[in-house]
């Protein structure tokens, strides 16, 4: 090899070296929007009373961060919830209970029940969030309002649409 081979083969080398470091950098820096690390989360978690006390009987609004969606729910103290997604007029329905200090939430006939804390963030807003083995929390669903009563059935006049969710709706199960 010339010189000047050994110089283009040593400078191509170092660019891509380079370009590599700063791929890597920036997924380093990057987080998940959803995640917390549990040593900075000045978030207070719910106990199973206060969860029951803020869903039952409710219509609650939020955005499903993980799956990118907004959804409306109203949750019956019978233990059911109806679930209108992304402005649909159709209803996911399913079960939902408290157990020990998380929400439990189990979609139409689907036999798995996912089970969450909640913590409660600032100026009314509360998250789902899932626990890893490590404490960090990730956040799932982030709930925007809680109104009492069955608002969300698009035909009892709870249409939901962006505007009427405001950046969204909440309660839909997260994962």
């Amino acid at each position: 090899m010339t010189t000047s081979k050994q110089r283009r083969a040593s400078f191509a080398a170092i660019a891509l070296m380079a370009v590599l470091a700063m791929v890597l950098a920036s997924g380093c820096r990057r987080r998940r929007h959803y995640e917390r690390h549990q040593s900075s989360d000045p978030r207070r978690v719910l106990t199973g009373a206060e969860i029951t006390k803020l869903f039952a009987g409710k219509t609650v609004q939020g955005d499903h961060l993980k799956k990118h969606y907004y959804f409306r729910s109203y949750y019956d103290p019978n233990g059911t919830f109806r679930s209108y997604q992304q402005g649909s007029k159709t209803a996911r329905n399913g079960k939902w209970r408290v157990r020990g200090d998380e929400i439990c939430v189990q979609w139409g006939s689907d036999p798995s029940e996912l089970c969450r804390q909640m913590v409660a963030g600032e100026g009314g807003t509360y998250w789902k969030v899932k626990v890893k083995p490590d404490g960090r929390k990730i956040n799932i669903v982030m709930y925007k309002t809680f109104i009492q009563g069955n608002k969300a059935d698009p035909a009892g006049g709870g249409a939901t649409t962006a505007a009427a969710a405001g950046t969204a709706a909440a309660g839909t199960a997260a994962g």
